[in-house]
């Protein structure tokens, strides 16, 4: 089975070495047109080539280097890449280059910030239910002492009519 991964190597010139078809598939390349050639070559429309060459030189010193990304490529748009680079090395364990390994997390990420935004909605609905809360506290003083009042008023009492608007506004 291949990977769904993008996948290559690259050596310390920045040159493909190998690519999979994964990777190809998703630059719109053939791979005669890409092993060999600069990696700023092939992804100056997919990536920014600065960014790379600092994550590359990293690799190149002996780390390995995460990170995510947005990339845009040509045939499945714009997708957001979990991106590994691996250093790899020759018989004397001088670094020959990296292996980069890049997953598409793109509805992951996106599930990720659902799941964010209704969290963050929630929070809103406890904050507001507390507010509704602390306010009906406040208003059934407002509610009920006026329906008291009304109870101990004599019957025709000037005092009805206020004491009938407090309630009505409670």
């Amino acid at each position: 089975a291949s990977s769904t991964d993008h996948m290559a190597m690259i050596d310390l010139s920045y040159a493909y070495q190998s690519i999979n078809d994964a990777a190809l598939k998703a630059i719109n390349k053939r791979r005669e047109e890409v092993l060999g050639r600069k990696i700023w070559e092939i992804l100056n429309d997919v990536v920014e080539g600065d960014r790379y060459k600092q994550r590359l030189d990293k690799a190149f010193s002996g780390q390995v280097v995460k990170g995510r990304a947005w990339m845009d490529f040509p045939i499945i748009g714009r997708r957001y890449m979990d991106i590994v680079l691996t250093p790899y090395t020759h018989a004397d364990n001088s670094i020959a280059g990296c292996v980069v390994n890049a997953r598409d997390i793109t509805e992951r990420y996106e599930l990720e910030l659902k799941l964010e935004n209704a969290q963050k909605m929630e929070l809103m609905g406890t904050i507001a239910g507390g507010v509704a809360h602390d306010l009906n506290n406040i208003l059934s003083g407002i509610v009920s002492y006026p329906e008291l009042l009304l109870l101990q008023l004599p019957k025709g009492s000037p005092l009805a009519d206020p004491i009938n608007m407090i309630k009505k506004s409670g």
